[in-house]
């Protein structure tokens, strides 16, 4: 399927982005993970829920370092079986929802000992929120391409409007109409914008924010809380995982940071829920139009998380 038979049909590109984003001087390590730089609370009796979000956190790379090769990277520039295609995304994204936000959930203090159907309904409501958590921190550790976002240690989506437009087309088996030409572009722009806003607003706070892997932790339980409250089985869990601010205060003061800049998190968090709203939006869209699309049964009742 041609891009020329939509881009072609008088559509407007979509605007650049205000800022530019800049991509690091030096090449980075890629890791296949989030991969803590340190241990820093393991040990810590004062602080439990710092050390094992920080623990967990480390689990989950190491058991993902299992289930990835060295070599084994997806891109929507990539061709043939490296390309990343929309199913290709969704059966990437499973993994690691199985891999790394299941297994944080299951290793959350309190949390890991409510039954199983409290776990999983914490976990559909936390995904969104890990997935843009995991993925900007995965972007910052691992990307030295401003032209390309890593949603995952292994695969990424190059940035501009035409790698959309045929990474939304993959999820397609059928010639595409004129109203669906303008839907699939409209799919595209909104995706585009979105990882715009991960780069340009949520990245920016997290580059200032996540200075070690206790400030990740501490931000990976914030979205738990923020989850629990409209679980009326989960929200007992809330009281103890609020000490985490005390527990920030005990470690930025150990760490001789200034205990004042903890509320930056907040501000943080704030970005990455908006960040999660525009996701759920575009899979909203994305499921819409491809469930009143004529396609293969694979396709039809398509759920990506």
């Amino acid at each position: 399927m041609q891009i020329t038979r939509i881009t072609h049909r008088g559509i407007n590109q979509p605007q650049r982005a205000e800022h530019q984003v800049l991509g690091p001087k030096k090449e980075r390590k890629k890791s296949l993970c989030l991969t803590p730089k340190s241990i820093f609370a393991a040990t810590e009796q004062d602080l439990p829920i710092l050390s094992a979000m920080t623990i967990a956190v480390k689990s989950g790379h190491d058991y993902l370092i299992t289930q990835y090769g060295p070599n084994e990277t997806y891109g929507t520039s990539m061709h043939g079986d490296k390309q990343l295609t929309f199913s290709k995304s969704v059966q990437l994204y499973r993994r690691h929802k199985q891999a790394l936000y299941k297994l944080l959930i299951h290793k959350c203090p309190v949390l890991c000992q409510k039954p199983d159907i409290v776990k999983e309904n914490v976990l559909s409501s936390v995904t969104f929120l890990y997935n843009n958590i995991c993925s900007t921190y995965c972007n910052m550790t691992v990307n030295s391409d401003h032209k390309r976002i890593y949603r995952a240690p292994n695969f990424y989506f190059d940035l501009d409007f035409n790698s959309m437009i045929n990474f939304v087309l993959s999820a397609v088996d059928q010639q595409v109409t004129p109203a669906q030409a303008y839907t699939i572009c409209d799919l595209a722009r909104n995706q585009l914008d979105y990882y715009h806003y991960i780069l340009n607003t949520v990245q920016v706070f997290a580059k200032e924010v996540l200075k070690s892997d206790e400030d990740l932790a501490a931000l990976l339980v914030i979205a738990i809380v923020h989850s629990c409250k409209n679980d009326p089985m989960a929200q007992d869990v809330i009281p103890t995982l609020m000490n985490v601010w005390k527990e920030l205060d005990v470690f930025y003061r150990r760490s001789h940071r200034d205990p004042a800049l903890v509320g930056n998190l907040f501000m943080l968090f704030s970005s990455i829920v908006t960040a999660s709203n525009q996701h759920a939006q575009f899979v909203l869209q994305l499921m819409s139009f491809l469930e009143s699309s004529a396609r293969n049964p694979v396709i039809r009742g398509f759920r990506p998380f």
